[in-house]
């Protein structure tokens, strides 16, 4: 590809991606607003309450942010649930590359930042909501500390702290492309539909590690379970990096008349 192509290329994806804002800044504000929004509605509930302030809000508030990610994702083809949105949507003057990626860089890392502002924006709606329901309470200090979000997914610098880092993350971001991948490949009551079909993997896979443990006896030592769950890491990486791919050719080979298969 010569220069022209790439600075062809790149104008292109810039064009969209300020065509995108332009056409959907109201319901990528509203989207945040009611984000943040529920953390602090959480917040202001456990500081009234008085409780949260560490591991218990952390794990709250990452079970909030799966389920934000995974509806979040599952909209992300909504345009493409029609006849005349899909008409609309690839008629549009862009490549697909350009109408893919700014899907995707709203979804994953957009939606993410936003996630992790939420968690502060929670915490200190709680620290500020204890100090104005219950002024007359002594908190024990660590009370009106802010999480430490980062140290909680770091095993708080346990020797393992890489290995938990990446299962914490791996599994958020492998969830996410799962949905951003039924997005694309059932448009309609996508959440619904991803969610059955995950749920019945999990529940095979289930069955079938409980039969194949009660017939094999098999023992680990803690070398081989640290090793056994960063293969699980890798796995999560594989399927991540694959579903972004499916969906991407999906997206590109999508037509007007729209077929499962």
């Amino acid at each position: 590809m010569n220069e022209n192509n790439i600075s062809s290329s790149r104008s292109n994806f810039i064009t969209y991606i300020k065509f995108a804002l332009l056409q959907n800044r109201k319901a990528l504000l509203l989207s945040a607003l009611s984000i943040w929004a529920i953390y602090i509605f959480m917040g202001v509930i456990m500081g009234y309450n008085m409780i949260g302030g560490g591991k218990g809000e952390i794990i709250t508030f990452s079970l909030i942010a799966e389920t934000i990610a995974a509806v979040g994702a599952s909209f992300a083809f909504s345009n493409m649930k029609t006849k005349e949105q899909r008409i609309y949507d690839l008629m549009i003057p862009a490549s697909i590359d350009a109408k893919y990626f700014t899907r995707w860089i709203a979804i994953v890392p957009g939606l993410f930042l936003i996630l992790v502002a939420g968690f502060y924006l929670g915490d200190l709606a709680r620290i500020a909501s204890f100090s104005i329901f219950n002024p007359y309470i002594t908190a024990p200090a660590e009370y009106g500390n802010i999480i430490d979000i980062w140290g909680f997914y770091t095993g708080y610098g346990d020797s393992d702290a890489m290995l938990i880092f990446c299962l914490a993350f791996g599994c958020y971001f492998m969830m996410q492309s799962i949905y951003l991948f039924g997005a694309i490949l059932w448009p309609k009551l996508s959440f619904i539909k991803t969610f059955a079909a995950v749920y019945v993997i999990q529940t095979v896979l289930g069955l079938t590690v409980m039969m194949i443990h009660k017939w094999i006896s098999i023992s680990f030592s803690i070398e081989d379970v640290i090793w056994l769950l960063w293969c699980v890491f890798s796995v999560m990486v594989v399927i991540t990096v694959l579903c972004y791919i499916l969906a991407y050719y999906r997206y590109r080979n999508s037509q007007v008349v729209y077929k499962l298969f």
